[in-house]
């Protein structure tokens, strides 16, 4: 980028102005400024408050059938009802061999009672985030994963006879 400078007659200077560039920094600073054009050490710019870390995105998108098990509902103390299922989701290895996958997911809400009609083997959607849930002795290392969401999308008759 150019500006003029003008020094009251018009010969019409140029000075070259580039924009700094950030790059991360390390240590106590966030990032640090270097000039876009010639690659020098500007500044230290400082950490941004309340952001120890960049956030993360916390999404899970599965398309798999529902476990033999089926789907359980019960509710809380609140009234809220909890739907439990298994969803086994399979993939093909490179060799052709087929990999199976299952996922435990949690639905809330109304659409726990709609996951309650559903029946095992039935092809469903999910799309909800992951939770970390501590085991019923509440040591948080033995745990579980899962996935907790508002709804499960059945997405057709999987019969095939």
């Amino acid at each position: 980028m150019y500006r003029s400078e003008s020094s009251g007659n018009d010969s019409g200077i140029y000075a070259l102005i580039d924009q700094p560039s950030v790059q991360p920094g390390s240590g106590p600073h966030g990032s640090k400024a270097v000039c876009a054009h010639c690659g020098v050490f500007l500044r230290w710019l400082p950490k941004e408050k309340g952001m120890a870390h960049p956030l993360g995105i916390n999404k899970v998108i599965l398309l798999g059938t529902i476990g033999e098990r089926g789907v359980t509902v019960r509710y809380r103390e609140s009234g809220t009802p909890v739907a439990s299922l298994s969803i086994e989701a399979k993939e093909l290895g490179q060799n052709g061999q087929v990999f199976t996958t299952y996922v435990n997911i949690e639905v809330f809400g109304k659409g726990a009672e709609a996951a309650g009609e559903l029946t095992p083997g039935t092809v469903v959607y999910v799309d909800g985030t992951l939770k970390w849930s501590k085991d019923p002795a509440g040591h948080s290392l033995h745990g579980t994963l899962q996935v907790q969401t508002w709804r499960v999308t059945p997405m057709g008759d999987t019969s095939h006879g």
